[in-house]
């Protein structure tokens, strides 16, 4: 009998050094970006993994401005070279997935890299925030994914090996699907709490408690970026 494969990680974050927070400017309370990522940075087997952020508004803001989502891939966990660009309009407060365009190479190189969003508006950029993403191949952990049919399955297995985003696309995509299964929805997030951070510097704007009841409420809409920038 074949032994089984153990995981090589025993937790999701990468261990980095934490030198960026995603937060919001002391004087900006209207809006705040969040990625949806772990404290330290989290792991993925995809190419182009499927991201998710929520944007959210203060009841006060005004809702008249044009706002363009901008979003950048770093090519090392510093504020190096950028890999890749995109900026899209973005009208409403939610829970999006970016999904990157096939058309661009490979986007994760292997290294521990930085992954960046911010909101503009008519006058200036308004609120930035951070997350860390490394892409590790694993034999194993492919084959066993390759095995499963359901997402909640595919997202058990990701978050044996911690393979955080993996693990979180695979329940958010279940729970589109199911979403009155509790018992996947407190799995996901049970990935929130253990491993996520408060990335607007006024945590009462958006607290993890705040984020995961709003990412509970709604599916994620998608926005694209369909060419090379």
């Amino acid at each position: 009998m074949a032994a089984i494969a153990q995981p090589k990680h025993t937790q999701y974050g990468l261990g980095t050094a934490k030198n960026y927070i995603g937060g919001v400017p002391a004087s900006v309370r209207s809006y705040c970006v969040a990625i949806i990522a772990p404290d330290d940075g989290g792991r993925t087997i995809a190419e182009r993994p499927p991201l998710y952020i929520y944007f959210h508004k203060r009841k006060y803001a005004n809702t008249s401005s044009l706002l363009t989502l901008k979003f950048r891939i770093r090519e090392d966990e510093s504020r190096g070279r950028s890999l890749f660009r995109g900026n899209e309009e973005i009208e409403e407060e939610g829970f999006y997935k970016i999904v990157l365009p096939v058309s661009n190479s490979s986007l994760l190189n292997g290294k521990i890299q930085l992954l960046s969003t911010s909101i503009i508006n008519e006058w200036s950029e308004l609120d930035s925030a951070y997350a860390y993403i490394q892409r590790e191949p694993d034999l194993n952990l492919e084959r066993e994914v390759k095995r499963e049919n359901t997402w909640l399955g595919k997202a058990r297995i990701y978050a044996k090996y911690y393979y955080w985003y993996d693990a979180f696309d695979a329940y958010t995509q279940w729970l589109k699907i199911n979403p009155t299964d509790q018992i996947a929805r407190r799995e996901r997030a049970k990935l929130l709490q253990e491993s996520r951070r408060n990335q607007c510097s006024d945590y009462r704007l958006l607290s993890s408690e705040k984020l995961l009841e709003l990412i509970d409420a709604k599916s994620a809409k998608l926005l694209a970026f369909p060419q090379k920038r």
